[in-house]
């Protein structure tokens, strides 16, 4: 089974990656240390995320349009349209 931290990291680095972001970029839009982020996205059981660090990220990808729910078991995400035209056109992202 997959830890809870392993599919948060996951889940942060698969939409960074979908929106052609660095750590270092995404870091910077959320307010986040770039090592923190390296750490979650490693799924670093021996660090885990702050509720803080969790909800700027949560805030930021909701900014682009990405629906996020945490539950009991995992977190699940949705990407709108909205989202999908801004990671495909280079002239949307910020």
């Amino acid at each position: 089974m997959i830890s809870y931290e392993v599919k948060v990291g996951l889940t942060v680095r698969a939409l960074r990656n979908f929106f052609g972001m660095s750590q270092t970029e995404l870091a910077s839009q959320c307010g986040v240390s770039r090592p923190t982020l390296s750490f979650l996205e490693k799924g670093a059981t021996d660090r885990h995320a702050n509720i803080d660090t969790l909800e700027k990220l949560i805030r930021y990808f909701s900014s682009l349009g990405v629906e996020i729910e945490l539950g009991g078991d995992g977190l699940t995400y949705r990407c709108t349209e909205s989202a999908i035209l801004r990671a495909t056109n280079k002239d949307d992202r910020s």
